[in-house]
Formats: structure tokens, sequence, C-alpha cells
């Protein structure tokens, strides 16, 4: 399926019709694949990862752990640790 869809900017109403079309077009037509290696990819997945933290800095920092988990560098170090496929480099 294509779609043209000519934008009037002067338009502030039909700006907002528009958006609505392109926003439904999205829903119905686009899904986005779900990437299961991304660790904070859905609700369950995110608890999961934080709960691996809070282990993780039990096991790394021992009696000091609670004070890790506030730390930036414990938690720069632990992404690092993550199996994700991220573009980013950290």
């Amino acid at each position: 399926m294509k779609t043209v869809i000519v934008i009037d900017t002067e338009d502030t109403a039909g700006m907002e019709s528009t958006r609505r079309i392109v926003d439904h077009l999205m829903k119905t037509y686009h899904k986005i694949p779900y990437d299961s290696s991304d660790p904070f990819g859905s609700k369950i997945r995110t608890i999961k990862t934080m709960r691996s933290y809070v282990r993780w800095c039990k096991e790394t920092y021992g009696n000091d752990w609670q004070e890790a988990i506030g730390s930036l560098r414990a938690s720069k170090t632990y992404v690092e640790t993550l199996d994700a496929k991220w573009d980013t480099k950290f």
C-alpha cells in the first residue's frame, strides 16, 4: 500500500488531521519487531534486569553494595556486562 499525503503548513487544523491519519496508519499497518535481546524491551524484562543489577552489586561490592547501587560507575560497569546489541558504545 502506498499513500501520498500533502500537508499545507498554513492550515493547522489540516496538519492535525494529517497527524491523526499517520498515527492511525502506523498503528494499523506498521508493527515494530520485538527485540528479545533488549534487556529493557518489556516491563518483565526491565524488572528482571533491575533485579539482576541488585544481585550483581551484592556479588561485586560485598558489604558496600547498597552504596554501589546508586553509583554511576557501578551502573556503567554493569551495563557493559549486558549482552545487548546496542549501537552506542558505553
